[in-house]
């Protein structure tokens, strides 16, 4: 009789232990599932975004020091780089048409965007309706 309890105790022990082994799989299974669940949202939020970025370039010039204005976007899910223009002389008429260019339903590199991200540079012009 003593190595019958023995015997259903070990086994007792045996099943917590491989419950607790299966409960830890679940929860690893679980915070998988939650982290490809989380990568699976950002992935798709790269679909509707770009940036924009306006740079400048300094070019010597038999004339002098020339400032050149870049304006580039980037899709972030292609990773593909688009120049959208480069001027002289930075102006609204210029960042407006630029604008326009860049939203256009035919050629727009940046027609299928919802989001766009932009920093706080001073040589943007005042936010306007671009439409």
């Amino acid at each position: 009789m003593r190595s019958t309890v023995a015997e259903s105790e070990s086994q007792g022990r045996s099943w917590d232990c491989i419950e607790r082994v299966e409960a830890e799989r679940h929860r690893a299974g679980t915070r998988a599932q939650q982290a490809h669940d989380v990568v699976d949202v950002l992935e798709g939020a790269l679909e509707d975004l770009g940036c924009e970025r306006l740079l400048t370039v300094e070019v010597w010039t038999s004339r002098g020091l020339l400032t050149h204005h870049v304006l580039f976007v980037m899709s972030l899910a292609e990773r593909v780089v688009h120049i959208a223009g480069i001027t002289t002389w930075l102006g609204e008429a210029w960042m407006l048409q630029v604008g326009r260019n860049l939203i256009d339903e035919v050629s727009g590199a940046l027609a299928s965007k919802r989001y766009l991200i932009i920093d706080r540079d001073t040589k943007y012009t005042r936010p306007r309706n671009v439409c």
